[in-house]
């Protein structure tokens, strides 16, 4: 899969000025170039033909020029189709609880590694969404409630906050290591930065 081309990226700007001539009445060829350059920044890591189609729906329902962030937004849209919704995912957690508490009920995980290792397994098997949610020991600690319990208690709980654990890992899958890094204070101790 290529990325936005050159070729690509004057298509849409063209088509932009095209659907929009008093927008672009004043713009130079050095704006036009450095609006190309920006485009193919923006989606270096996009498939092109990806933000063609996505950029040509925009066009047809957006009042004003569209911009990266209008393509981003629906690209992103696009994406979640293919993700599990929060149903999905909770339909998903509640069977691997459902299978971790009918292991050996006796004797706790870290013990046992037979079971321990066979929790790893029905765990292993989860959405990595789910796994952004609770680890190991919490899938071990939920097993031991009871239906009533997970759903009256545990259901809210996961179906609120999930949004928010598909957002950070959608965030941390798009920045690079060094950033988080960063982020994470190792970077703010490199520059001598007390925490």
């Amino acid at each position: 899969m290529e990325s936005l081309t050159k070729a690509q990226a004057s298509l849409l700007l063209k088509l932009n000025q095209q659907t929009y001539p008093a927008f672009y009445k004043n713009f130079k060829a050095e704006d036009a170039e450095m609006l190309r350059e920006l485009w193919m920044n923006l989606f270096s890591d996009t498939f092109g033909e990806l933000v063609v189609y996505v950029f040509r729906q925009a066009l047809r329902e957006c009042e004003y020029p569209v911009t990266p962030a209008e393509v981003q937004k629906r690209i992103k849209a696009l994406k979640s189709l293919s993700e599990p919704n929060e149903t999905e995912l909770w339909s998903k957690f509640y069977k691997a609880v459902a299978e971790i508490s009918r292991l050996d009920p006796y004797g706790p995980y870290d013990y046992d590694k037979e079971r321990l290792n066979k929790a790893k397994e029905v765990y292993d098997l989860l959405p990595e969404q789910v796994k952004g949610y609770c680890g190991l020991r919490e899938m071990a600690v939920y097993a031991e409630m009871s239906d009533d319990e997970l759903i009256s208690y545990v259901r809210p709980q996961f179906m609120k906050r999930m949004p928010e654990v598909k957002e950070r890992q959608r965030l941390c899958a798009g920045t690079p290591p060094q950033i988080l890094e960063f982020l994470n204070g190792n970077g703010l101790k490199r520059l001598g930065v007390k925490i």
